[in-house]
């Protein structure tokens, strides 16, 4: 019920899974195959090598550092931005 559509979601070694876009100032939509955690406490979360791949850090230059943490795969640095969009492009 409501406004919301369904979205088609894979299941990847039980892992679900959506396809989407994300709109990128200067550069349009940038496409990816993104896990849909629903235990996260965040509304999207983008990793290092996707961020890197699309310049992300270049890309929205009014991003802040939002915390820092440490575990088993090292240190990590959080950023925190606006993306203006992201749209579900369908299956896989």
């Amino acid at each position: 019920t409501g406004a919301g559509k369904p979205i088609p979601i894979t299941l990847e070694d039980s892992t679900p899974y959506f396809d989407a876009t994300i709109e990128v100032p200067n550069q349009g939509d940038v496409g990816g195959h993104f896990v849909l955690d629903t235990g996260c406490l965040c509304q999207v979360q983008l990793f290092t090598p996707f961020v890197d791949r699309h310049q992300l850090l270049t890309a929205f230059p009014h991003a802040k550092q939002a915390g820092f943490s440490a575990g088993a795969g090292g240190a990590t640095q959080e950023m925190s931005g606006k993306i203006p969009a992201i749209t579900t492009t369908g299956g896989k």
